[in-house]
């Protein structure tokens, strides 16, 4: 069985979870719809994070600021979680149809992606088969 309190040390290097983070990982785990509603600082990217270690698939960010995207991905290469990735507006079409078939091979577990790129027919259809 996984400790979830050993990911946390192993991979933040936190001894003890914020308020509310063990509930919201628990809950996904086990499959469940969860919205988590928590304060600035409250430790949502921890959470949502973990919860994507521990289960399988791959987990899609949805976040509008593209400086958070970079910061995000930052600070996951920095625990040592490598297969991540972002699309943003500001790339070159190319650039972003690479990271989606990236993502698509499995190469990332995390993909951050901007808002609009669901208006993407194209990035809508290649999640279909991902």
């Amino acid at each position: 069985m996984i400790n979830v309190s050993d990911i946390l040390t192993k991979y933040w290097g936190y001894t003890s979870f914020k308020p509310m983070q063990e509930e919201i990982i628990a809950s996904v785990i086990d499959g469940k719809d969860t919205v988590a509603l928590l304060p600035t600082g409250g430790g949502k990217s921890i959470a949502f994070q973990m919860a994507a270690l521990l289960r399988p698939g791959c987990c899609i960010v949805i976040d509008p600021i593209n400086a958070l995207i970079d910061d995000q991905i930052d600070n996951l290469r920095s625990y040592g979680i490598d297969r991540c990735g972002g699309i943003k507006g500001t790339q070159a079409q190319d650039e972003k149809n690479r990271r989606l078939e990236l993502f698509g091979a499995g190469h990332y577990l995390f993909l951050y992606v901007s808002p609009e790129r669901f208006q993407s027919v194209p990035f809508r259809e290649a999640l279909k088969g991902i």
